[in-house]
């Protein structure tokens, strides 16, 4: 398996946070600087870990705009466990479970292009990778992502990626 996910703006983001990494291996989310990744900011996501009756919560604490954009609403304090399925839900979980990254798609078809970004209607695979944060006393607080819309209708997209094991 390779050791890089070569699509932008997956490089650079692995890059920076591999970077921030500590000796133990893990992030700090204190350490992350979105303006040293301005240039990918608006395809980075942040949510907030936190439990309700020990059940797990995920909630959007930063969107960037690029995302916002393409998904048509800004989802900015909205928990994921409201907006997404169950599959997406489980995948968080898995992060905070194992302490690892993951790696997320979900196909999106946009029957309409009002109110989004779309010129038409399109099918749309959106690609998440996802990292766990650690505070100070090694709590897994935040999820920090970077996602990518790849165009299904649109032939000419390069749609190849190579998935990495961190």
């Amino acid at each position: 398996m390779t050791d890089k996910f070569e699509n932008y703006p997956f490089k650079e983001f692995r890059t920076y946070l591999k970077n921030l990494r500590t000796d133990s291996g893990r992030i700090q989310y204190d350490d992350i600087n979105l303006m040293d990744v301005y240039g990918i900011a608006p395809w980075i996501y942040v949510l907030d870990v936190g439990y309700e009756s020990s059940i797990a919560t995920f909630t959007f604490r930063f969107v960037g705009t690029g995302m916002c954009t393409r998904l048509g609403f800004d989802p900015t304090g909205k928990r994921i466990n409201d907006l997404a399925s169950e599959r997406v839900y489980n995948a968080y979980c898995n992060i905070i479970n194992t302490g690892r990254p993951h790696v997320l798609s979900m196909i999106r078809s946009v029957d309409s292009a009002e109110n989004f970004s779309y010129k038409k209607a399109q099918t749309n695979c959106l690609i998440r990778l996802a990292y766990p944060t650690f505070s100070s006393n090694n709590k897994i607080d935040k999820i920090i992502g970077v996602g990518q819309f790849i165009s299904l209708d649109d032939p000419e997209t390069d749609q190849s990626y190579e998935f990495v094991r961190d």
